[in-house]
């Protein structure tokens, strides 16, 4: 027990594990099929469960999530890949590109507050969720710029993303949209970055169109919750 608890406590260690996790969830994923089982709630789960089991420090382990959490950013900006290649989808659909995201992101945001403060939800509580539906490295810029707190914005942005990466699709067939820009953009505004990786497996200008939604979701946030923090 002794052993476990300072292997885990160990930034190199942390690092090992949640990637080892991390790949015991895509080959779950690949090996069910189920959409519901995401390689990033499996893992994180899995990794809840030891912290607690041998009773490890958070803030011990995460000195090894931070590491990780530094490639964040990066990968983010490599989305802008894609969306170069496809940059003439984006010139033709520009105006409907900006108007879907604007309104997915007040959607988004407006909905979340107003169900927070029906079920009386403290103030704190409700500004963590807002950028629920944007990328981790802005959504946790959003919420510690507003007072939230960190690992409910985690968890929030964890659920979204899972629910969005599984209904969407199911979505698309039911109210029968075809067009891959709009699929992209849907992927993205709904569910940030799982969203994203999920359309980019379908085709390269799905998840170029995702990608980009996920900038303006974050703009949009960024500017609703400077707004909305002032009247909760």
């Amino acid at each position: 027990m002794k052993f476990m608890s300072d292997f885990l406590s160990s930034p190199i260690s942390a690092i090992f594990v949640s990637l080892a996790l991390y790949s015991f969830g895509v080959w779950l994923f690949k090996k069910t099929k189920l959409a519901f089982i995401h390689p990033l709630p499996v893992a994180s789960i899995l990794i809840i469960s030891l912290l607690g089991f041998f009773h490890v420090d958070y803030d011990l382990y995460n000195k090894g999530g931070q590491i990780i959490s530094m490639f964040l950013g990066p990968a983010t900006v490599c989305l802008a890949v894609p969306l170069y290649k496809n940059l003439d989808k984006f010139k033709k659909n520009i105006i409907p590109i900006l108007l879907a995201t604007a309104i997915g992101s007040i959607v988004a945001v407006v909905s979340v507050v107003l169900l927070g403060l029906i079920f009386g939800l403290d103030r704190q509580v409700i500004l963590s969720v807002i950028p629920r539906s944007v990328t981790v490295p802005i959504a946790l810029a959003i919420s510690g710029q507003l007072g939230g707190l960190v690992s409910i914005t985690m968890l929030s942005i964890v659920i979204t993303g899972t629910l969005g990466t599984v209904f969407v699709p199911y979505l698309f067939k039911w109210f029968r949209v075809k067009d891959e820009v709009a699929n992209g953009l849907a992927f993205g505004t709904s569910a940030h970055a799982m969203g994203t990786a999920k359309a980019m497996e379908i085709n390269e200008l799905m998840g170029s169109m995702a990608g980009l939604s996920i900038a303006c979701v974050g703009i949009v946030t960024l500017i609703l919750a400077e707004i909305i923090q002032r009247f909760i």
